[in-house]
């Protein structure tokens, strides 16, 4: 008997070791997922935010502008909000450029 509970027990303890093993995996997944967003992930943030500060921007100057945003760094909210200046924004047309920061300085989005 003595020998049998000692079995049980390894198992036990055997068990659990392979349940903290896949809760490891998991936690180390899903804190990857969380902290780098796909390339799809970032142009869907950085698009829907242009499209809220610049609603009547052409789908073409749209895309090139997210592509920047994103080559630039400017691939979160929160990059967009707080770090983005008006001499990030050289690569945009005038037009654009002051529509932009008249609409963000409004926090219009």
């Amino acid at each position: 008997q003595k020998i049998e509970n000692q079995t049980k027990e390894e198992e036990t303890s055997e068990t659990e070791n392979q349940m903290y093993n896949e809760e490891q995996k998991i936690e180390k997944s899903s804190h990857t997922t969380f902290c780098a967003p796909s390339e799809k992930e970032k142009f869907n943030i950085v698009s829907k935010w242009l499209t809220s500060t610049l609603p009547h921007l052409h789908n073409d100057d749209h895309i090139v502008y997210t592509k920047i945003f994103i080559q630039d760094g400017f691939d979160s909210i929160a990059m967009l909000e707080e770090e983005l200046m008006e001499e990030d924004l050289s690569f945009m047309k005038k037009a654009h450029r002051r529509a932009l920061l008249k609409n963000k300085n409004k926090g219009t989005h």
